[in-house]
């Protein structure tokens, strides 16, 4: 306990050091009461033996005298009677004593000697007259007394008279010597009687010095403690006119002085109104005696008015009759811990409201899998009541092919291993069905990290999984014709090469190609060319094997896979079939339409699965692409004898190779000689048709060839590299163009700026140095880095999907702002995909074509657009060419087109010049 009031209680070595103090009182006092005992004693001692000196001779006088007298009484009666004889013999008994007390003498010498010599005469003589009286002769016994001579009585009487002179004047010198000692002793006493209370005052100085000390020791220490302590320590005087005194925080805390005492109702008037009738209740409990100790909790007005949250704690002090005297305690500031609470309380209320109100399924999970608390949205998502699912564990209702990898998500969890985890599985509906759900978890752990419970948050994308199933099947399937894409006819080929170099067979690939397939679109138009693709489609499948597989590549472009293939004969059969096919009319719109096609074939040498490219099949691996490009170079072969017809390669077809080696030199040459030009195609708000921005597409003018497609160079430029210094070129153009643009009419654009799109390639996106180079153009050129907007198409986006986003969030630092490009041709992870610092998502003009006439593209694209949203991006749609089309998108929300309908790319005067028009016209209405 921390003392209450200064000047507490001595310490345990204090306590032991004044008991080794204390104790030498009684000491020195016994040993002066036993010193002065002792010396009073001997002196009364030797004063008694000096009072004994005068009065030896006078006994022995007197002794004598009555001998004489009886010895005269004897003579003269003659005779001696027995009475007579028993008196002398006790008179001689006397005299016989005298060297008794002559020996306590300390005097001694020669008269002594003469006494005791005349006294043994006098014994001897009375000796013998005793005998003869006894025997019945006085007369002998004068006789003795007459032959010893009269003077043997007389003798010693004279001598003892003159030696007690001596004596009394030796008794009265050894009185004086007496006297003398006892003042000495006297003296003795009160010198060591002063030291004693000397030392005695000295003990006592010193222990009070020590005390004092320890007294100062002891305040400091409370001082110090009541100013270290975060509580504020009261002691109150019960009693009428009593006291409040406050040490510690009372002053910090509180704003009131610790060394002025509180007096009458000042504490009462601070407690809050509202408080006070409980806290008045609880401490009369204790006043009573039915209570030890006083607690509560209450509102205190602070010296600036304003009220703390303080815990006080009080013990009564009473008096021997029981009544409370005094009342010690400690007030503790709660404030900041009530706030925290009330804080928590706040919180769990929301977090309540947001449990029982959101439209994610949430739940908390107990470590073995119970529920134990779910939502309504989870009971929607299951289809379970709240009752229900109480009753079971999420092992229960889970998939069994999903739960492996979910506990084991649990036990790394539980482990520490991982913080939390975020999974997509299935739950089993109460109906029966599987319910595909987003699922993140984490773990609540208690104070010393032993872990509680999970909180699961449960996100219902069936919508979103069926979407995706969708879109990876137009990721790997033709929109159009449902066959099988370039990708997916790829892998499958990549495997077919693998299983050949395995079973010693060969692969061959049938490429097929409409012919003057443009002229059906240039008259019937693009809808009936398209309705002939898929007629062809469906018959081009009737041809096939169960194992074949024919896919569209794009345009009236189809490949056909045969595996197992034992020579060339087979590939040359299925080509036949495929020609043969064509012979019969397609009836289209009424119109009947007759096609041709040419088929180039391609096959590997059998038993090792490869040919290099000069027909070589030592050490060369074939690749995919390679066989590919031959059954392409063997079609074009069919096209320049006629069409309608098959080939075989051969390495002679290596004609295209050189062809393409001779592109290559071009489009290198054509960097040199600046050959490249810049076309822009403007991208407009879809409500009202407002321009906002521009998209930069490359255009190459040949000066022997004239314009040359950019589906003709782009890919063998993506294949070279060369698509990396074109890109740079373009983007650095059309920054360029933008500025130059904004000087000449700083006015004629929109207030927000005029942004310009540029495609960022495959190989682009890979180098190393591309944010580099993107943020010198911004700085050379002066645009500013929001008017860039930098398109990745979704396939280059998802190859590698850490690397675009690690790249993005470089190029987003700068400022610029990106597109995922031709959304829906590519297979997108849209968990990753949502990840992509992206700001809009362009829909592949495939889809948008479609709109209007068919359904499902419509279902498509205005899920693309929700997703689109949901991920917080804008919209941009492509290829726009109706009015249809552009009222649907509009419908569903998309933000921003592009396409013929508005514009086809023009060159840069041509793209300013609509531009500064559209704005105009847009003024005026």
């Amino acid at each position: 306990m921390i003392p209450l009031r200064r000047g507490g209680g001595q310490s345990g070595s204090e306590v032991k050091r004044g008991g080794k103090q204390v104790w030498l009182l009684p000491a020195i006092a016994v040993v002066f009461v036993l010193f002065a005992a002792f010396t009073i004693g001997a002196l009364n001692d030797m004063v008694g033996e000096g009072g004994e000196v005068p009065v030896l001779p006078e006994s022995i006088e007197g002794d004598a005298a009555q001998q004489g007298i009886l010895e005269r009484r004897i003579v003269a009666e003659g005779e001696a009677r027995p009475e007579a004889v028993r008196e002398l013999a006790e008179r001689r008994a006397g005299i016989g004593e005298t060297p008794q007390w002559l020996s306590r003498l300390a005097t001694g010498g020669a008269d002594v000697d003469r006494v005791r010599a005349a006294l043994d005469v006098y014994r001897t003589a009375m000796d013998e007259e005793v005998r003869r009286l006894e025997a019945g002769s006085a007369e002998e016994a004068r006789a003795v007394n007459v032959e010893m001579g009269g003077g043997v009585f007389e003798a010693p009487r004279w001598l003892l008279q003159g030696a007690a002179e001596g004596y009394e004047a030796a008794a009265v010198q050894a009185d004086l010597t007496v006297y003398a000692g006892m003042m000495y002793v006297v003296v003795l006493s009160l010198v060591l009687l002063a030291v004693s209370l000397a030392v005695l005052f000295w003990v006592f100085a010193r222990a009070r010095r020590e005390d004092q000390k320890a007294l100062k020791e002891s305040e400091e220490r409370y001082r110090l403690v009541t100013r270290a302590t975060n509580e504020t320590i009261w002691d109150v005087d019960l009693r009428p006119g009593g006291e409040l005194r406050w040490h510690g925080a009372a002053e910090s805390r509180f704003g009131y002085s610790v060394e002025e005492p509180k007096r009458g109702p000042w504490w009462e008037e601070r407690v809050h109104p509202e408080d006070w009738g409980r806290v008045i209740s609880s401490m009369d409990v204790v006043m009573r005696g039915d209570a030890d100790v006083w607690t509560d909790e209450y509102r205190f007005r602070c010296g600036d008015g304003g009220y703390a949250w303080v815990v006080d704690r009080g013990y009564v002090v009473r008096d021997a009759s029981g009544e409370p005297v005094r009342m010690i305690g400690s007030m503790a500031d709660v404030t900041e811990r009530r706030r925290a609470e009330e804080a928590l309380r706040e919180s769990e209320q929301r977090f309540r409201g947001a449990f029982a109100s959101s439209s994610t399924g949430i739940a908390l999970v107990g470590l073995d899998g119970r529920w134990l608390e779910v939502n309504r949205a989870l009971c929607g998502i299951v289809g379970y009541t709240e009752e229900e699912l109480l009753s079971k564990t999420f092992q229960d209702i889970t998939h069994p092919d999903d739960l492996e990898r979910d506990l084991d998500h649990v036990r790394r969890l539980i482990s520490g291993e991982i913080e939390n985890y975020q999974m997509e599985k299935r739950y089993l509906h109460k109906l029966g069905h599987q319910v595909w759900i987003l699922l993140s978890v984490s773990l609540v752990r208690d104070a010393s990290g032993e872990p509680l419970y999970f909180v699961a948050q449960v996100q219902d994308i069936n919508d979103r999984k069926d979407l995706e199933e969708r879109l990876a099947h137009r990721a790997f399937h033709d929109a159009l014709t449902g066959l099988p894409n370039r990708a997916l006819f790829v892998n499958r080929l990549e495997h077919a090469l693998i299983r050949a170099d395995r079973r010693d067979h060969s692969v061959a690939v049938l490429f097929v190609d409409l012919d003057d397939f443009k002229l059906i679109n240039d008259s019937l138009g693009h809808e009936a060319g398209d309705r002939l693709l898929v007629a062809f489609a469906e018959r081009l499948e009737d041809r096939m094997r169960v194992e074949d597989t024919a896919a569209r590549l794009g345009g009236d472009e189809f490949t056909v896979l045969l595996e197992d293939v034992s020579d060339v004969s087979e590939p040359v059969r299925v080509a036949q079939r495929i020609v043969e096919c064509l012979s019969e009319p397609f009836t289209i719109e009424g119109n009947e339409v007759s096609v041709s096609a040419s088929v180039g074939i391609a096959l590997t040498a059998r038993g090792d699965g490869a040919v290099s490219e000069s027909g070589d099949p030592e050490g060369a691996t074939l690749r995919s692409e390679d066989l590919i490009r031959r059954a392409d170079l063997a079609m074009y072969r069919v096209k320049r004898k006629g069409k309608a017809g098959y080939e075989v390669y051969d390495a002679s077809m290596n004609d295209a190779a050189r062809e393409r080696l001779q592109m290559e030199g071009d489009l290198r040459r054509a960097l040199e000689r600046g050959e490249f030009r810049v076309h822009y195609q403007p991208q407009v708000l879809l409500k009202g048709g407002a321009p906002v921005g521009v998209e930069a597409l490359v255009r190459w003018e040949h000066p022997e060839r004239g314009p040359v497609s950019p589906a003709a160079f782009v890919p063998v430029a993506e294949e070279t590299g060369l698509i990396v210094p074109i890109g740079r070129f373009v983007l650095r153009e059309a920054c360029r163009q933008v500025v130059e643009w904004k000087d000449a009419s700083p006015g004629g654009f929109p207030s927000g700026g005029l942004a310009v799109g540029v495609n960022l390639s495959a190989k682009q996106f890979q180098q190393k140095d591309l944010v580099h180079d993107v943020s010198r153009v911004l700085e050379e050129t002066g645009l500013p880095p929001g008017d860039l907007i930098l398109e990745v198409s979704e396939s280059v986006a998802m190859n590698d999907a850490p690397l675009t986003e690690k790249v993005m969030r470089e190029l987003k630092s700068l400022g610029v702002r990106l597109s995922i490009d031709d959304f829906g041709t590519g297979y997108s992870s849209l968990s990753y995909l949502k990840r992509f610092p992206a700001d809009y998502l362009k829909i592949d003009r495939s889809f948008v074509d479609g709109l209007g006439r068919d359904p499902e593209e419509a279902a498509i694209v205005s899920a693309m657009v929700n997703l689109s949203h949901d991920l917080d991006l804008k919209v941009v749609a492509e290829g726009i060419e109706t009015t249809e089309q552009l009222d649907v998108l509009r419908e569903m929300g998309c933000e921003l087109g592009q396409g013929y309908h508005f514009s086809e790319p023009l060159d840069a005067a041509g793209a300013v010049s609509l531009l500064a028009s559209t704005r105009q016209t847009m003024r005026r209405s």
